[in-house]
Formats: structure tokens, sequence, C-alpha cells
């Protein structure tokens, strides 16, 4: 074990060092971790600062004194004094329910709550002490930390210490020189994030209430995207719209150190004018204010700053309180347009006028190309600037002119404005202004940025295991911005796609490698033989239909209001076309759009708005009408109402039997009826009716499929039990890539090497008596068969096959699951494969000869090692009492409540038990439910018939404790399933007929009791319902566990 956990020790040091957050599991990547923290310290590290003067500095002393003082010059106050002209006629938006809100009592639980919320790896403060740390030690540090937090917020006081802050500077340039090339982030201390986190939780609730709709960031419900594509309709408006481009022009401004200038008595007295309690203001102003600094640089601390502005970059507050601060401007040009001296841009006589669009730091301003609007525009600013401390940087803003401008005005514009550089070709948040040129050209940025990330050195040290995460949780994840708001070339996508084929199978050196399993497989899913990789091509569309639902799903946001001004001002968007001189937006959301029609189906409510033969409303691969019976009458009126028995509220079901074709009366049976509502669109693909990306590539590749001819074949279940099996096997990613490699006939051995083309002899090097195959290397060749004689693993009868790896690796697989044998021995037949295949490669480029003794007992040492590790705690692990089940208190009973609903037979199984305050189980059942089709259903039905369950037993006051994720977040927030409204309002109400009730979230294994009793109805075919005093006996033992605590 003294190995083991010294090599874990090693693992997790590294990884905390080099801090790659993507790389969430894979081998021991230490090599990968090291050589990331060497080039993170070359990249940060400061050779040289230059002083106001331009004179050099090397010495660490006087690289320190130079950020200290350039940093006390920022912070500076201005002392901003007419703060009145900026607040006329300023709108009080903060409600008395709001604030109620906000200064709610803090309880305990949501003081944990937000301690567990900071991340654990993030860098710690100058304590040294990390998120982990307090997360995992919370038994003993929890009850100290919660009272002093308690305190802050009982006197608005922070304890000594706690917002001291060292200010770690980030190059914004390769080789920085001045201080303004780099960017100060602050490594706030957990203590403070703790205060910070609660805040800021409390105050995004309501932040989509006073927050303007034309600021799109860190608010819940807007993304980046929008602001995106109402700022190309806008540029695109100035290049095509002829009143647009004739009157009309955008200056695109940038604050200098936006964070670092906000100036505090403006924060203090924005909040007051907007509404906010005293007490939630001396809380923001404690944070705020009560700060200090030390400037981190090359690794050592320097000086000590007490601030008189600025909010911090690492703060989880900052950014919230910077779009507070940013509603003052938009104050100030909204009183500039209801006063007629703006004018902002409409691009169609139904949509919005917009004269700004703001996110975070950087602004659009929109108005007439008159140097009247740009004397406004700068009165406005300067008003900003003034009362904020913000301070335009007009090097780096830029005007975009209406085509048709003419000259003599633009440069009387550009004087007036002080701003001299036109824009209009460049980028706006990251991504092109305008799609006038080469689609190519414009976005090869993404392609050049991808093949910088996997060409990168540190990225060949990886396993075959890290680069699959690399390519999920990077490579793929680097286009998507740019692919949630436009359609992709196909030779941009090929190529994307030839840079991460090329780098799947490339081994760090510069020769082309084969790549041996098509890219297409490759992006099946893992039980289909695949890899679960995406196609560029398809993952576009499928964000790109994320954004047609947001429009369709939205229509009083922003972009869906100026869309449908401008492309469907008579029509929905699901019939909108694509009109005169579309922007290349709107043609990618309508490519997208493409995909969301084929996936909305019609949920029935009462069934009157529903064609029964024309309506997409039952769901086979994609959602369809039900095709008719051949006896049947077609009736085209014919509405889904029609087949509604009056009396029952349910289906008329003979009528269903003599009107649909046999295979389709169970789907239209399984069809939930509720006449108390009226019927909806949804998508059909997502447990709560809404779209989500995953879901819609799926569809994309369903779709494509149903096009191919003929159709593929079905996997044999017997194949993608296999896959299933391998990718569940206990060992490392790296040999189950390697094994997937083996069973896709993708190593290079000769009889590969020679199906591809290439002229050699395939007798194996070895032994010199068959060809060499993948099967005989692995199975049949000597050093082989004495590995797996000698290894004790139980070998097939009449021995492994001699041209079936895929029977072998069936047997092998199927072994390690019997309990018959040694776990250790079962277990370790994938270090046997991976060890003889080593020695194959070492005897084939080193020469080197290893009998199968030597390769078994490396491959045995390896998987122990391996499997010792396992048995550590893992870094992120937590306290045991998260994983343990706790008793109610005393007056009060617990209900533990499960269902069990396995996808392939749509079976539904439910229990509940209820113990008291020792632990003791007073009642529990059992119940077989009709099938359901999705897991959130399944579980919404449990729920209510436990609630009712423990209404007539008459209980009072109930813990309720479930274990389904999707559950939970349909009762606790129950707009994100508005499909399911009815069932879930009927559970919230019986939630709300108890005297007292609580409802929490837990992990698996807290659940377990009612988990297995669930499961007992799907698994075990136990179909009798049943109510009975006590436990179940089966259980007994696991139930006086728990009680024991």
């Amino acid at each position: 074990m003294d190995l083991a956990d010294a090599l874990r020790e090693e693992e997790i040091y590294w990884k905390q060092r080099c801090r790659e957050e993507w790389l969430r599991s894979g081998d021991l990547n230490t090599k990968f971790f090291h050589n990331v923290v060497k080039g993170k310290r070359i990249q940060n590290r400061l050779l040289m600062l230059l002083d106001e003067a331009g004179q050099e500095h090397f010495a660490e002393g006087s690289k320190g004194n130079i950020a200290v003082n350039y940093f006390r010059e920022l912070f500076r106050s201005s002392n901003p004094f007419d703060l009145e002209t900026l607040f006329t006629g300023f709108p009080k938006r903060v409600s008395d329910d709001m604030n109620a809100v906000l200064t709610a009592a803090i309880t305990e639980e949501e003081i944990k709550k937000a301690a567990f919320s900071v991340k654990g790896s993030s860098a710690p403060g100058e304590d040294g002490l990390t998120g982990v740390f307090y997360q995992k030690f919370w038994h003993i540090v929890g009850a100290q930390l919660t009272s002093e937090i308690l305190v802050f917020f009982h006197s608005a006081v922070m304890p000594d210490g706690w917002n001291h802050t060292q200010l770690s500077l980030l190059p914004k340039i390769p080789k920085p020189t001045k201080m303004q090339d780099l960017r100060p982030i602050s490594l706030c201390s957990v203590q403070y994030k703790i205060i910070s986190k609660i805040l800021s939780n409390r105050l995004k609730s309501i932040l989509p209430e006073i927050i303007s709709d034309t600021q799109g960031a860190f608010v819940e419900g807007r993304l980046i995207s929008d602001n995106i594509i109402i700022a190309h309709e806008m540029v695109h408006g100035l290049r095509t719209n002829p009143r647009v481009a004739e009157e009309c022009m955008a200056i695109k401004t940038d604050m200098s150190k936006a964070y670092d200038r906000v100036e505090w008595n403006f924060l203090e007295v924005l909040m007051e004018k907007m509404g906010f309690d005293r007490i939630w203001v001396r809380w923001i102003m404690s944070c705020v204010s009560s700060v200090s600094f030390s400037v981190l640089l090359n690794g050592n601390s320097h000086g000590y700053i007490r601030p008189e502005r600025g909010i911090r970059q690492g703060d989880p507050l900052s950014p919230f309180l910077f779009i507070l601060c940013a509603e003052a401007l938009v104050s100030r040009l909204n009183t500039a347009e209801e006063t007629g001296l703006l004018h902002g841009i409409k691009l169609s006589p139904f949509g919005p006028s917009v004269h700004h669009l703001l996110f975070a730091d950087d602004s659009l301003l929109l108005c007439n190309a008159t140097s009247t609007e740009a004397a406004e525009i700068c009165a406005c600013l300067k008003d900003y600037e003034e009362a904020s401390g913000q301070c335009i940087n007009l090097q780096k803003s830029s005007v975009i002119f209406g085509s048709k401008v003419s000259e003599e005005r633009k440069l009387e514009i550009k004087r007036a404005l002080g701003i001299h550089q036109e824009g209009g070709e460049g980028s706006y948040l990251g991504l092109p202004e305008c799609f006038s040129g080469s689609k190519v050209n414009l976005l090869s940025f993404i392609k050049e940025k991808l093949q910088g990330r996997l060409n990168g050195w540190f990225a060949k040290a990886l396993s075959q295991g890290g680069k699959e995460i690399l390519i999920k949780s990077v490579a793929l994840a680097l286009p998507i911005y740019a692919m949630s708001c436009f359609k992709l070339p196909k030779d941009l996508c090929a190529k994307l796609t030839s840079a991460i084929v090329e780098f799947w199978w490339s081994s760090g050196s510069n020769r082309k490698k084969i790549s041996w399993v098509s890219w297409q497989k490759m992006c099946k899913d893992k039980e289909h033989g695949g890899l679960g990789f995406k196609e560029v091509e398809k993952f576009n569309q499928a964000l790109l239909a994320k954004q047609a639902w947001r429009i369709w799903s939205r229509p009083n946001s922003l972009v869906s209001r100026i869309l449908q001004g401008r492309y469907f001002p008579r029509s929905s968007f699901l019939e909108a076309n694509v009109g005169t001189r579309p922007s290349y937006a709107w043609r990618s959301i309508l490519h997208g759009r493409e995909l969301l029609a084929q996936g909305l189906l019609k949920k029935i409510g009462n069934g009157e708005s529903v064609k029964v033969w024309t309506d997409n409303w039952i769901i086979d691969d994609v959602p369809r009408p039900p095709h008719y019976h051949p006896d049947a009458e077609v009736d085209l009126t014919l509405t889904v109402r029609d087949l509604i028995d009056d009396q029952s509220s349910a289906w008329n079901i003979p009528m269903v039997r003599q009107l649909f074709c046999e295979e389709d009366v169970s789907r239209v049976l399984n069809v939930k009826v509720n006449v108390d509502s009226v019927d909806t669109l949804e998508w059909g693909f997502s447990k709560n009716g809404v779209y989500n990306t995953k879901s819609g590539y799926k569809l994309a590749v369903v779709l494509q499929e149903k096009q191919v001819f003929p159709p593929s074949p079905a996997l044999p279940p017997l194949e993608r039990k296999l896959w299933r099996d391998l990718w569940k096997s206990k060992t490392t990613p790296k040999i189950k890539h390697f094994m997937w490699r083996a069973l896709s006939g993708a190593l290079a051995v000769k009889q590969g090497l020679k199906s591809r083309g290439i002229t050699l002899d395939t007798t194996c090097l070895r032994c010199g008596s068959a060809e060499e195959s993948i099967c005989h290397v692995l199975f049949h060749c000597e050093v082989a068969k004495e590995a797996w004689e000698r290894s004790q693993i139980p070998l097939p009868p009449g021995g492994f096959s001699r041209s079936s790896v895929w029977l072998n690796f069936f047997h092998l697989l199927s072994v390690s699951k019997r309990h018959s044998s040694e776990g250790s021995i079962r277990l370790s037949f994938p270090w046997v494969l991976w060890h003889i295949w080593k020695a194959r490669n070492i005897f084939c480029y080193e020469k080197i000869h290893l009998d199968g003794a030597t390769v078994l007992s490396r491959a045995m040492e390896e998987a122990s090692t391996w499997f010792n590790l396992q048995l550590l705690p893992s870094e992120s692990s937590h306290l045991s009492s998260l994983t343990r089940w706790q008793k109610p208190p005393v007056g009060t009973l617990k209900c533990n409540i499960a269902s069990s609903w396995p996808d392939s037979s749509h079976n539904h199984g439910s229990s509940w038990i209820v113990r008291d305050s020792t632990g003791l189980p007073l009642f529990h059942s059992r119940r077989a439910f009709a099938p359901v089709f999705t897991e959130i259903e399944a579980g919404l039905a449990t729920f209510e018939w436990s609630l009712k369950a423990a209404h007539d037993l008459k209980v009072k006051k109930i813990s309720l404790e479930i274990s389904s994720p999707i559950l939970w977040e349909a009762l606790s927030i129950p707009d994100r399933f508005p499909n399911l409204g009815f069932e879930i309002s009927k559970s919230l109400r019986l939630m709300h007929d108890f005297d007292q009730c609580q409802l929490s979230l837990v992990p698996s294994v807290v659940n377990i009791i009612a988990e297995d009793i669930a499961v007992s109805v799907t698994r075990d075919h136990r179909y009798q319902s049943y109510i009975a005093t006590g436990g179940p006996s089966w259980l007994s033992s696991m139930i006086n566990l728990q009680a024991a605590g």
C-alpha cells in the first residue's frame, strides 16, 4: 500500500499544481500534469517589467514595487461628487418581496451548501486552504466557521484577515513587459467565498426582474449568443437595410480596467436608488470595502494595499455587482431616447428599437449617424464615467457606419466621438461582426485554436484515455461558441474533424499514422462499438436547434422580438421563411429549426386541437401521427378529443383498436390524457419536454440513419452486451482503450498492415508458427499461451478460439463476473492482455524476449497496484455522514421513496419506507405500476402515491428523501417541466397538506433500502403490491445497520 499511497499523492500533487479542469478521469497522468505545470510556469513567469518611465527592471524586488505602486494608483478613488445627474429619473426596481428574499435570516444549511459549492481545487487564499479542506473536514471546522459567518450577517463586519486577497497576475499577451499587459485575479479566502456565494445565490434569483433585457451577461436564462445574434442583425442591417444603411451607426466601446475602477460610493448609491434594503447594502459594502491586497509576482508576495475603489475578478459576487452598475448607463441612455436625443436602430416597423447592447464591459451603442447624436452618446458616457469611475479606451473602440453614410459625415462624427477606428470587419464578443466574405476564412480561427490546443507539447504525454477526455471536453467544446450562433461551412467541419482524427491516432511524432477505425464508427455510442465522439456537422445543427428552440419558446425575449419583426411579423417562427436579404445568423437558425421541427411532439391535454391523422402526437423513432387500421375509415377532421370517453375522461379503447394498426394501439393507449388542460407542443426526446442539445444530436444521427439505404442492421444484443461489459470492466482507461482497439481490429499487427496494402511477411516474429493476427498475438503465440496457462484465470473448455477475438473477450468478460474464483485473479485479465501486447512490442522494436512467466508477473503486479489505489479515499471524497442515512428529529417521521424504471421494458416499480427517530421501520409498501415512457413520469407517479399513503397513515410531520435528481429538479423548479405541470402541482399540493414537510435529495447509497424494494418489482418480477408494518425481512440487516448509524 506504500507504493499505492505514493502514486496517488504524486498524481494529486501535480494535478493540483496544473489545475487542468477538463481532465476528469484517466490513468495516472503524472507526466502530463508535470508538463503542464512546467509550461504554465514558463508562460506566466515575468522576467522583466517596465516602469512608467520605460526603464527595464529585472530584480524581483523592483518588479514587485512597480506592481504595488501601479495597483495603489489604480485603486485610488477619483472621488466622484455629482451622482445626481446620472441618477435623475432612475426607477426603483427592487420590490419589498424581493428584499424579503434577499435579507431573510441566513440558515446553517445555506452556509453549508455555499461551502460545498466552492470549487475544491480552485486556488487558495493567503492561508493556503482550498475548498476541499473545508468540505472534507466540515465535521471538525463547520460549527465554528458557521458561527463566525452568522456573526458577519448580524453585524455586517468582516472578520479580520478574511478579506485579505493576493493578486495573481496572468499575462494577457505572450511575454508581457508592462503592467497593462497583466490581468489581476484575486485569490480570495474560502471563508470569504462562502459569504460571497450566499449573497450571490440570493442576488441571482432576482436579477432577471431588475436587469434590462439589453444586458446579456450573468443573468439566468440569457446567453451570450443572444447578444451575438442581435449585434449580427444590426451590423447586417447597416449593410443591407436601405434606411438603416443611410441613417445609422454602431459604436463599439471598450472599458479599461472595468472592475478595478468601480467607485464604492457610486455602487452604494446605485443600490439604494434601485430600492435594495439597507441591510443588504451594508452586507455588500462590507464585502467590497473591507478588502486589502498584496501582489503575487513569480510566486512571491509583495506589498500591502488598502484600495479605495474597485471590485475583484475572482470574487463570486463581482460579476453581478458589475451588471448592477451598468444599469446606471442603461438608465441614462433610456432617458436620452425618451427625450428624443437618441434614436436606436429599428430593423422593421414591427420590431423594437435598440440603442444599446451590453455584455459585462463590452458595449455596443446604436444611434443615428449624426454629430448631434454622437455628442449625446459622449454626454451619456461622460456622466457614467464621472460617477462610476469607468474609463472608455478610445484606442480600442470603433465605429461601424451604415454602408451609405457619406465620408464627410463619417469624419465629422469620428471627430465628435474622439474615435478614429472604423469597424464592421472585426469581431464582437469573439465572433465576426459580419459575414461579408468567405465564411471559411472568417471562421478559420476556430481551426487554428483547435490545432494549437491539440498540437501542444503537453498533449503528447497523454494516454489514450486522457486523449478521449481532451477531445470530448476541449476539442469538441472549443467550436461550441461559434456553432451555437452560426452554421460552420462543410469544408471547415471537415478540417476540424481531420485535426481531431490526426490527434487521436498520433503518438507524438510527426509521422502520419494509420486511422484504423473510421471516424463515423468512432462517433457511435460506446455500446455500439464507438467512442461516443460527435460528428461536427450534426453537433453544429443540434446547437443551432437549441437557439431555434429559445426563439420559439421565449417569444418575449429581445432577440426573438427583433427576429420576429424582421423575418416573421405575421406568422409563427415554425412557419417563417428565409425572407429577403437575410443575415447569415438567420439562415443558420433556420438550419437548426429543420432539426427542431422533426422532434416536436403534440402533448395531449384535452385533445381538442390535435388532428389525429396529420399531427405528430405519438413517438416512434421520431414523432408522427398513428398509422390507421386497414379496415378503418379515415376522417381527416377527426381530433384526439373524439377518441376520449366523456364519462371516464380516458381513452375510448374500442374506438382506438378500431382506428389504428395493432403496433400503434399500445403507443396511443400509453399517451396520458388530461381533459382539464390544453394541448401543447413540446420536444419529444427529453424528460421535461424542453429541447436539449444531447437529444437533438441523437435525433440528427437517427434521421441520417433512416436516410441510408439499405438501413444499417441493428447490433445483435450479445455484441452490445460485450461492448457494455468492456467499458464497465475494472481497469484503467488506457487498457480499456487498448481492448477497444483489439476488438475493433485496430492494433498494428502484420495481418492488419497487409490488409491496408502494405507488402510484408505476415509470419509472427516470435514463434514463427502462424500469421501474426490480433487473435494470435494475444492468445496463441507461445508467450501468450504460457501467460494464460500460468494465470489461474479459468480458460474456455476447448481453449481460446483461434479465429475470433470476440469469443475470447466474451469468455474473459464473463469469467470476470463470476464469483467462483478469486477476484484479484479473474479481474486481472485486462493487464494480462496489455502486458502480452507490450511484450510483443518490446520484442519487435528492442529485440528483448520476455517469457510468459515474466509477462504474467508484471501484469499481476500492475493490477495489484491499481486495485490498491481504488481502495484509497479519493481526493474529492466528502464526509461519510453525507453518505449515511440520518435519523429524523423526535416527533418527525422519515419516508424514503424510490422508483425503478428500466428503459428497456418501461415497467415501473415503486416503494416507500417510513421510519421514526430511532430508525425503527413503522411501515413500508411496494407497488407495480403500468408501464410509462419516461423516468420522470415514473418518479412523479411514485411520489404522489407515497404522499397519499402517508396522509392515509395520518402522518403530520414528515421528512421525505428521494435519490432521483430529475424528480428533485421537477419538484424544486417546476417551470423547467412545463409538460408535467399538472402532475407536479398535484404532488406539491399534497406536500403542503402536511403540518410540516421537508424534501431532500440524497445519494443512492442513503436511499438503498427503498431502491432495493422498488428494484425487486422490475428485476425479480415481484408484481404483488402491498403495504405492511415494519420493514421487509430480507432487508432487516441493512435496516438495522442504518439505524445504528
